[in-house]
């Protein structure tokens, strides 16, 4: 029985500016997710070191500030230590524009497209552990971003076999995120 773990975060916002919103999710199977945060905690305080732009004032590294020598680092640094990178990029342009006015739904709805595969394709699966940036993520008032993705995978993909966890973590502070 195999057990995953999905670090998320989002790139981009819906619509005050910009065109596309991503999300990128590393995957780490079996526990192997040690590696990521000694790799990324450790990138992380060589980049803060040497490019002290590349830094907010909470501290936390960010792609859009880093110079192309650092995010390249940071990305080598990243791909060696997880299992698979994946992601998915809406082009905003081409959304509908109730969904726009509804946020949450429209980041809920794209985040099913970096999970799905993983329950869909892997009948080992026993564990999912999916960590996300501390946003509030509601579908309606009524289902938090969790009950929406157990909902998924136990009824709708048929897997109530798969234990599933969503945490909220604060990406200043989680090397992962």
């Amino acid at each position: 029985m195999e057990c995953v773990s999905l670090y998320i975060d989002e790139s981009g916002n819906f619509g005050s500016s910009g065109r596309y919103f991503t999300l990128t999710s590393l995957r780490c199977i079996d526990h192997s997710n040690f590696k990521l945060n000694r790799a990324v905690k450790k990138a992380s305080l060589k980049i803060k070191k040497r490019y002290d732009g590349s830094v907010t004032r909470t501290g936390e590294v960010k792609a859009s500030l880093c110079n192309p020598i650092a995010k390249d680092y940071m990305l080598r640094k990243i791909k060696k230590s997880v299992d698979r990178i994946d992601y998915i990029t809406a082009d905003l342009s081409y959304i509908e524009p109730r969904l726009l006015n509804n946020q949450n739904i429209l980041y809920n709805y794209l985040l099913t497209f970096l999970i799905s595969p993983i329950i869909k394709n892997n009948s080992d699966l026993s564990e999912i552990h999916i960590y996300l940036d501390n946003r509030s993520l509601k579908v309606g008032d009524e289902m938090s971003f969790s009950d929406y993705i157990k909902s998924k995978i136990w009824i709708e993909y048929d897997r109530p076999d798969i234990s599933v966890s969503v945490h909220y973590v604060d990406s200043q502070s989680d090397y992962h995120i």
